[in-house]
């Protein structure tokens, strides 16, 4: 059994066609990660720091600098971009917080974020949202993103 000519061309270029769409967000999706992580860095820059330890997701990035106690956090969702750091030094508790609403028979996450509770009361309290449910109803990996950061905060201002 032989394949001709034209028939080969036409399978590749129907499995080109198939992988295309994946190939570029897959692209897309590494360039947006690469911008989240350059904003962390500018802006760790600034706090005479750099990022030991980041995670980038979607639309939002954070990251550590463990040497100078800074976590700094990035949220690109909106038009206009959300930037903050919070000097771990100060801080004496990190809190995951999930605001839920009660449905019938059923829970639903509003509102997902780490809060910074300082050790004094002149340090104001910091908050980092990783979803609102107002701005965008699917969750993408935000919830254990937080879960996974609030630990790994928490560790290191208990190392502190």
């Amino acid at each position: 059994m032989t394949i001709d000519l034209g028939s080969a061309i036409i399978g590749v270029i129907i499995v080109i066609i198939a992988t295309l769409p994946f190939v570029m967000m897959s692209r897309s999706k590494t360039k947006k990660e690469k911008k989240l992580h350059q904003k962390l860095v500018d802006l760790a820059l600034q706090k005479s720091s750099k990022i030991n330890n980041y995670q980038a997701l979607q639309h939002l990035a954070i990251g550590l600098d463990t040497d100078n106690h800074y976590v700094f956090f990035c949220d690109t969702q909106d038009e206009v971009s959300i930037e903050n750091a919070v000097d771990l030094s100060k801080i004496k508790q990190v809190n995951l917080i999930k605001d839920k609403e009660n449905k019938k028979d059923s829970q639903k996450i509003k509102r997902v974020g780490l809060k910074f509770i300082p050790q004094n009361k002149d340090y104001k309290t910091e908050f980092f949202e990783f979803f609102n449910d107002d701005k965008n109803p699917q969750v993408f990996g935000e919830i254990q993103m937080a879960e996974k950061w609030v630990n790994i905060l928490q560790k290191h201002i208990n190392k502190a």
